[in-house]
């Protein structure tokens, strides 16, 4: 284990490196940096990192005078699934296997394209009756997981672990978020991250598609602060000077001879706009859902917090209190950021505290092999050793033969005798062989008039008896081998164990997912139907029944017997 490692997050347009400390509940930030993203290198999650955006992670690298070779990644992508789960309290380390054995329960997907992963979130109960482990399952994609090997191999630096986002930030904010029911929005480039943390559990996740960046643009094309070329000068600036209107206006309503400070203003504000949408929408669906549990105040932190004025205008607008993240119980982050806020590392930070361990199986064998070289004086009695011991195995494998020899030439002479004995009988069998291939071959005849489908009258017989009246059936269709059907519940809970149910039938032998899609998820904050449901498309292959086993059972003796015939029919 590395007692310093790096750790970066590589977001749509900056890239953020710290060196800190490894899996440490209070890290130490020795140094940081931040680089540009360059177009191209970011797709939700998806790494394609060119020579150029290599060059600059090594310039800073070397800059900032940065040794160590160990890294840890935050990952964060709309592609990576994820699932809140208890399981039983088990010793840690059949922890991972107990997930991966359950893993197409929590992900019904093609689990080959993922990589399963887990944080331990939480231990429920207590000794006395009985303990269980909550846990983060994720679902990662391989081709995120590869751009970012292939990045640390081009820094030549070696892939410790890595870790989602979300628990990053978790891991940091929870003990601010000790008593009460707090709301943590993590407000990046283009993207936001929003958590309730309700008495240091997490209560609810959300990720909404607006950030900053359209804001940030607004301050590089005015000239009201300066002339201002590059993305991380537009950061510096709204760091150092006011750049959100905080004037009450009528909606679409300007000044009429406004400054070009004021008209700058108001531009960035009006970029933000989507941003305060898309968290209000957020806020309204969790206060319906979750009426018991109101939000008590709203911490934010990422790129968005560094914006002079933000926390007033957004306690304007979603009428809750705003506290802009500036300190962490326990860490001191403030003591390692005197030049600035440390808002946009949080991530950074936490995935060094408690990371995923993911790793690459080929990874995991190179860590633990170990290479013994031996001196000159053992070399050298090694070697009159293994001369040696040649010459004995030599002549010991010489004698074998020798002796196996002789018993191959008495057993030939036996067998020949045999053989001769024997001879009459080949007639007969061979007679018999060409009676029961004409017999298995009648067989097969007679069974091909069977077919799987025969089973689709006891299949719909047991759906009757194991279905829900409430489950709808929007098409049927059935073949030689099965039946496909698009169906509709109320909720992925019930597609779960809709999918359950059809496992357990006696007439299916395989239960495929070939869609799913759900109508109640958010699109923009908002739930796209106003009535939910989940809509999926299974696929069924029929269990082989006794008479297909009959028939493959003769198929496979007719083909034997054809084979035997065929043969004794050459030897003559």
């Amino acid at each position: 284990m590395a007692g310093k490692v790096l750790s970066i997050e590589i977001g749509y347009l900056f890239t953020r490196v710290c060196e800190v400390d490894y899996k440490s509940k209070a890290p130490k930030v020795y140094k940081r940096f931040t680089v540009p993203t360059l177009q191209g290198v970011m797709n939700d999650g998806v790494i394609d990192a060119d020579s150029h955006y290599v060059e600059g992670l090594r310039s800073g690298l070397r800059e900032f005078g940065i040794k160590s070779k160990s890294v840890v990644f935050t990952l964060a992508s709309t592609k990576i699934a994820t699932r809140e789960v208890v399981v039983p309290f088990v010793k840690e380390n059949r922890i991972g296997s107990m997930v991966k054995a359950n893993a197409s329960e929590y992900f019904p997907v093609d689990l080959s394209q993922y990589e399963i992963a887990y944080s331990v979130m939480d231990i429920l109960g207590n000794k006395a009756e009985g303990q269980q482990y909550k846990l983060m399952v994720l679902a990662i994609p391989t081709n995120i997981l590869e751009g970012y090997y292939k990045l640390a191999a081009s820094l030549r630096l070696e892939v410790e672990a890595f870790d989602y986002a979300g628990t990053s930030l978790y891991r940091v904010m929870k003990s601010e978020c000790a008593v009460g029911t707090h709301m943590v929005a993590k407000i990046d480039e283009r993207s936001t991250l929003i958590m309730v943390i309700k008495d240091e559990q997490i209560a609810f996740t959300r990720n909404i598609s607006y950030g900053v960046e359209d804001a940030l643009q607004a301050v590089m094309e005015s000239v009201a602060w300066g002339n201002i070329r590059t993305m991380r000068q537009a950061l510096q600036t709204i760091e150092t000077y006011q750049c959100i209107d905080l004037n009450v206006r009528e909606e679409g309503a300007r000044p009429i001879s406004a400054s070009l400070e004021e008209t700058a203003q108001i531009n960035v504000t009006e970029a933000l706009a989507p941003l305060i949408a898309g968290m209000s929408r957020v806020i309204d669906y969790y206060s319906a859902q979750n009426g018991s549990s109101p939000i008590d105040n709203v911490l934010i932190t990422g790129v968005g917090s560094n914006f002079l004025g933000i926390d007033e205008l957004l306690s304007r607008e979603i009428d809750h209190p705003i506290t802009i993240v500036r300190k962490v119980s326990g860490m001191n982050l403030e003591k390692y950021f005197k030049e600035t806020f440390f808002g946009e590392y949080l991530t950074c930070i936490g995935a060094s505290i408690a990371p995923l361990g993911l790793m690459k199986d080929e990874d995991k064998k190179k860590k633990t092999q170990v290479e013994l070289l031996p001196d000159k004086n053992s070399v050298m009695v090694i070697s009159i050793v293994v001369c040696v011991g040649g010459i004995l195995i030599g002549a010991a494998m010489a004698a074998i033969s020798i002796f196996g020899y002789n018993e191959a030439l008495t057993e030939q002479k036996q067998m020949q005798t045999r053989i001769a004995q024997l001879e009459p009988v080949e007639n007969i069998y061979k007679e018999y062989l060409q009676q029961q291939y004409t017999y298995n071959k009648l067989t097969y005849f007679q069974n091909s008039t069977v077919t799987p489908n025969e089973e689709l009258v006891a299949f719909i017989e047991e759906m009757e008896q194991k279905m829900p009246a409430s489950l709808h059936v929007q098409s049927f269709n059935a073949d030689l081998e099965g039946v496909t059907m698009s169906l509709t519940v109320e909720n992925k809970d019930d597609a779960a164990w809709l999918i359950q149910q059809f496992r357990g039938f006696e007439t299916i032998e395989t239960v495929g997912v070939s869609s799913i899609t759900d109508s109640g998820a958010l699109m923009d904050g908002q739930v796209i139907q106003e009535e939910p449901v989940v809509s999926l498309t299974v696929v069924l292959t029929y269990k082989a029944s006794e008479a297909q086993a009959a028939i493959d059972a003769a198929n496979e003796a007719a083909a034997q017997a054809a084979a035997e015939a065929a043969a004794a029919t050459q030897t003559e």
